[in-house]
């Protein structure tokens, strides 16, 4: 927008004139032996650095956003919020260019670590590439602080777009449960025939045209399990005030139904998930954390189903769980059109979303009187999906099945999910900062990397006159060259995977309606496609150095001097 354009014009302007002042300020100030000095020894006149209180404010500033990223600390406090919603933006930086000094300020340590990083490229001249390195600290800085921004500013965009997408992945599969998921109407199943009756009625009532579905599936295709969800309403508005029914699924025997279904721990209430349904029993139940906190039945507590009377059904209560996998989750995203208010409206709305989950053998609920209300089937299958769907449209065509409500894979809702126009525009938003920084941060390094092989193109060329041998000059040059931008990588890499880590959390604390995207974390993983921008990068570096390297046997070593 025009006001961001002009504050970034302004805020470059402001930054250039503050930097060309303190120069000309240095350069009024400069005795002429000190500049006689510093032209026969170019840096520092004792080859120190000194840490300023602006690079320890940094360091202390950025350091305490790595650390609220790793420790996915959320502030309370509104001011706390700004302030953290600022340093999202500029903590890494921070860190990389407190750090950067630190490291350089301290002369010892940064030998070792350039003695160690030139070991390979320099062989029995590292003594001289370090020598080069340290006499310059502010130049080996400079390079250091560019490259460690270069593969910081690349890496965290993409790390929060390869994390961003893996987590919409993981609720579309929770969503869906099973790589396919076919919805039934009940009147379809049953041949129009369903009321309020006996759960295990209803169930035996679709029961066998249920195993003609799944009988006419595998002689259609390689399908190797199937699982049955039943969804039923059990009449009352005791449960929820202002709902006059309370959902009932009835899953099979736990340890199948974890087999055939997708699932994570984090969806169990103070157990993980497997837990609380492996130590289901028979007849018992397990409540939605809403219900759960509405009733409160406590552990081992039992609650009541049913209108009372002798269609009432006291269940012992297994444990409390937030979702269940396989059911269609409400996932609203937050679009513009939606004002805090409506969020909180709609939070409000999904967040009482009750039910209850029991087993399909029990014998108690058995004689429970309720509607079936829905029947799910989830296919685990080895063959392609799209193929699955083919012949499950022909066999409906052809009435060989009944038709259903809703067919959903795994694949198509993927597809859908990446067609989304707010997870396309987030991806799309993110690649623009990735692209932009990378073009930033690489013309950043290469400028500096000129500069200091313009600078070092005399001492390159006494080498020669000394007798160097051109291998030797190269090995030099790319040592003093790349071994920085080895150090700036080491450090840059782990900052830009942590800062796409926490500002992916971030992106997910921000208000956005209520659905299993707020109870799933946030897995950290490093892709392919990560690992290979950095090996694509450090070699961008490498043949840089050398070309520039070869540059200097265009000339003489007496020309190479004399200029």
């Amino acid at each position: 927008e025009p006001w961001a354009l002009a504050m970034f014009v302004a805020f470059g302007t402001v930054f250039g004139l503050l930097a060309g002042m303190k120069v000309i300020n240095r350069m009024a100030r400069i005795t002429p032996l000190e500049a006689a000095r510093r032209l026969a020894s170019p840096g520092s006149s004792d080859g120190s650095y000194r840490v300023s209180r602006f690079q320890w404010l940094c360091f202390l500033l950025g350091g305490l956003k790595v650390i609220i990223w790793l420790g996915g600390i959320t502030p309370q406090t509104d001011a706390m919020k700004v302030a953290d919603d600022i340093l999202n933006f500029v903590g890494a930086a921070f860190f990389l260019y407190g750090f950067s000094a630190l490291m350089v300020s301290h002369r010892q340590s940064l030998e070792r670590i350039l003695a160690a990083a030139t070991q390979l490229l320099s062989g029995e001249l590292r003594w001289v590439a370090v020598r080069n390195m340290l006499a310059s600290p502010q130049r080996t800085m400079t390079i250091i602080l560019m490259s460690a921004l270069t593969f910081g500013v690349v890496l965290y965009p993409m790390v929060l777009s390869d994390l961003f997408y893996e987590k919409m992945v993981r609720a579309v599969r929770l969503n869906l449960g099973s790589q396919l998921a076919m919805s039934f109407d009940p009147l379809e199943l049953s041949n129009g025939h369903t009321a309020v009756m006996p759960i295990m009625e209803s169930m035996e009532a679709v029961d066998g045209t249920l195993k003609s579905v799944q009988r006419k599936l595998r002689e259609a295709g390689d399908v190797q399990a199937f699982g049955v969800l039943y969804e039923f309403s059990v009449p009352g508005s005791f449960y929820i005030p202002g709902q006059n029914h309370l959902p009932l699924y009835l899953i099979e025997q736990p340890s199948r139904f974890l087999r055939q279904i997708y699932y994570e721990s984090v969806l169990g209430v103070k157990q993980p998930f497997e837990i609380i349904l492996q130590e289901m029993a028979q007849d018992e139940v397990i409540l939605s954390q809403a219900l759960a906190e509405q009733f409160d039945p406590g552990p081992g507590g039992v609650i009541a189903l049913g209108t009372g009377g002798a269609g009432e059904i006291r269940a012992k209560v297994a444990g409390t769980i937030r979702f269940l996998p396989g059911l269609a989750d409400l996932m609203i995203q937050n679009r513009e059109s939606l004002g805090s208010a409506s969020l909180d409206f709609i939070n409000a709305i999904s967040g009482q979303r009750p039910f209850v989950i029991g087993r399909s053998d029990s014998t108690a609920l058995g004689t429970l009187k309720a509607e079936l209300a829905n029947v799910v089937l989830h296919v685990q299958t080895t063959e392609s999906q799209e193929d699955i769907v083919e012949k499950i449209e022909e066999l409906r065509e052809k009435g060989s099945i009944p038709p259903s409500t809703r067919v959903s894979w795994e694949q198509n809702d993927k597809a859908r999910l990446s067609n989304d126009m707010f997870v396309y525009l987030a991806l799309e938003n993110i690649k623009v900062f990735m692209v932009g920084g990378i073009l930033i941060a690489l013309g950043g390094l290469t400028a500096v990397m000129i500069v200091n092989f313009t600078e070092r193109k005399r001492t390159l060329g006494i080498f020669r006159l000394r007798g160097a041998a051109p291998w030797q000059v190269i090995r030099i040059m790319l040592a003093e060259l790349v071994a920085p931008i080895a150090i700036g990588a080491g450090i840059g890499v782990p900052v830009g995977l942590i800062a796409g880590f926490g500002l992916t959390k971030a992106v997910f604390a921000l208000a956005m309606g209520s659905s299993i995207l707020g109870v799933l974390p946030v897995h950290f993983r490093v892709s392919w496609l990560v690992v290979g921008l950095i090996i694509g990068v450090l070699t961008v570096f490498v043949i840089s150095t050398l070309l520039l390297s070869c540059h200097i046997f265009q000339k003489t070593s007496r020309e190479v001097v004399r200029g």
